[in-house]
């Protein structure tokens, strides 16, 4: 978990992302997923930005978070 951290810390959410996930811990992937997409979707990678919030939204959904699910929506009408 501390790589996920010092990458989360270092604003690399779409590497945090993806070694929480890889531990098992997908509710904070998912979260952190979000912050991967606002990153990118403030980067002007808006293809990119959509991948990570699609990922958040399906985890999201398929748990019923409806408040991040509905923030992971409203991002994707954004970069889409």
């Amino acid at each position: 978990m501390k790589p996920a951290l010092i990458a989360a810390h270092q604003g690399r959410a779409d590497e945090a992302a993806d070694l929480l996930a890889a531990v098992g811990l997908f509710p904070l992937a998912a979260r952190m997923r979000l912050v991967a997409a606002e990153e990118a979707r403030g980067d002007g990678r808006h293809a990119d930005a959509a991948g990570h919030a699609e990922r958040a939204l399906a985890f999201f959904t398929g748990v019923g978070a409806s408040r991040y699910a509905d923030k992971a929506t409203e991002l994707l009408k954004t970069v889409r």
